[in-house]
């Protein structure tokens, strides 16, 4: 097991690299319902602390939003059920940054409500103390929506 601690810190490492390094950037984690907590944790574990981004608030505010968004549900025993119906963005834009990005593939069904996205801005701001929140709504023709959610620490 020693060759996965050794791949697990070089990730960590390259992770932090990449926060200090780059102003500017963005990786986005759990396309496709890959499970990626582990990644999104050693990402913000990696940034440690920076003005008012601290990992252990971010995680913790992370897990409880997980707990609002449904999982994927495509009825019967279709293999992709449970899924996370969403994928997250960790980077910087000059400080911290984390997006939630969901697909909602059909306007009747609503993947999550305007109740809950105030809860999960809140939830970050309260627990995650992020300094600015904000959300967008892109149309991606007649039956494809994205709700992107974008938090920033300064």
């Amino acid at each position: 097991m020693k060759v996965t601690a050794e791949i697990e810190m070089s990730k960590v490492n390259f992770f932090r690299s990449m926060f200090e390094l780059s102003l500017e950037h963005l990786m986005w984690f759990g396309k496709f319902g890959q499970d990626s907590d582990k990644d999104i944790t050693d990402y913000i574990t990696a940034i440690e602390s920076y003005n008012d981004f601290d990992f252990r608030n971010v995680a913790r505010a992370l897990k409880e939003i997980d707990s609002l968004i449904p999982r994927k549900s495509y009825g019967g025993d279709n293999p992709n059920n449970g899924q996370k119906a969403y994928e997250v963005g960790v980077g910087r834009e000059s400080s911290p940054v984390i997006y939630i990005r969901i697909y909602e593939f059909d306007y009747g069904q609503k993947i999550i409500n305007d109740v809950d996205v105030a809860k999960i801005k809140d939830i970050m701001v309260s627990i995650g103390k992020a300094d600015e929140v904000d959300s967008e709504v892109v149309e991606h023709g007649q039956e494809m929506r994205e709700l992107k959610i974008r938090f920033w620490w300064d």
